[in-house]
């Protein structure tokens, strides 16, 4: 780990002492003086959980003033790379983020913004003021118009509190691995309500339904964040649902009836034969007597 210690934004050689200890030398003004000091650290990720998948334990730890040094409140600001998202927070810090709509859907921004940390590092202060603690910052005063060099803007995660900061720890996940931990169960139940359809039944969504709304509850700052990691297994499950539909109209439609052929008047004999009369000359009848009225035959 390594230390950078600034004086009114400028390098502060040999305030670094052995056991971690930092010794400054403030010079001496004439009235109210005011100081601001900067503690910049910088260290590699620690306490990693599953070093494959790239799920990382970061550990904060706020810098410790010396004996009788009053703080009042904290920030705490963590730059972040794009493709990973911090989970919870510090049991004893504040969460200070909010949900705001995206180009690319919901995003997480933080509500004090850095003309806010700007402004509350470059405050007006008395020359008895107590010091307070800033991501790794010591403000023993601050300078009227002071002009803060803060990092490029980036993914930020912003935390708070009240008196004196304890170590805190979070658990930052990947992009890839969180939509995998969750579109995973997602499209699995999703199949196995197209397959089985006792899980389509009533008392079995509203089971999930109100599961999935007590979580909701109960992890607010994260709801938003599973919804969208979510997506990408609820359509899956969708476009099977719909692929099952189509396959099962197919197989229970009724079959098609073939077309009669139509008989022409040549194929009668052949096809439906009728029995023919044949009509020939009749033999003659032989030759009888007759009578005739008043004559004798012979």
């Amino acid at each position: 780990m390594t230390v950078e210690v600034r004086l009114n934004g400028q390098p502060l050689a040999g305030a670094t002492r052995a056991a971690g200890r930092i010794v400054i030398d403030l010079p001496q003004r004439a009235g109210n003086s005011a100081w601001l000091v900067e503690l910049i650290t910088s260290r590699k990720r620690d306490g990693w959980a599953f070093p494959f998948a790239g799920v990382t334990v970061l550990t904060l730890q706020p810098p410790e003033f010396a004996t009788g040094t009053l703080q009042r409140r904290f920030y705490w600001e963590l730059l972040l790379e794009p493709d990973v998202h911090p989970l919870g927070h510090p049991g004893s810090w504040t969460s200070q983020q909010t949900w705001e709509w995206g180009p690319f859907g919901l995003r997480r921004v933080p509500v004090i913004s850095r003309d806010a940390l700007r402004s509350w590092l470059t405050a007006s202060c008395g020359s008895t003021q107590p010091a307070d603690a800033a991501v790794g910052t010591a403000t023993v005063a601050a300078l009227p118009r002071l002009i803060v060099d803060l990092p490029a803007a980036g993914p930020r995660a912003v935390f708070s509190g009240v008196g004196v900061p304890e170590t805190g720890r979070i658990w930052v996940v990947p992009t890839w691995l969180l939509v995998l931990a969750v579109s995973g169960p997602v499209f699995a139940l999703g199949i196995l309500g197209v397959y089985q359809p006792r899980l389509r039944s009533v008392p079995v969504v509203l089971g999930l339904a109100v599961i999935a709304s007590l979580a909701a509850a109960l992890f607010p700052d994260l709801a938003p964040l599973a919804a969208q990691a979510a997506v990408p297994g609820a359509a899956l499950a969708a476009l099977a649902a719909m692929l099952r539909f189509i396959v099962d109209r197919r197989t229970t439609a009724p079959p098609a009836r073939l077309p009669v052929p139509a008989i022409s008047a040549s194929s009668v004999t052949q096809v439906a034969p009728q029995p023919s009369l044949i009509v020939t000359a009749s033999s003659p009848l032989p030759r009888e007597g007759g009578t005739h009225a008043g004559r004798d035959l012979p």
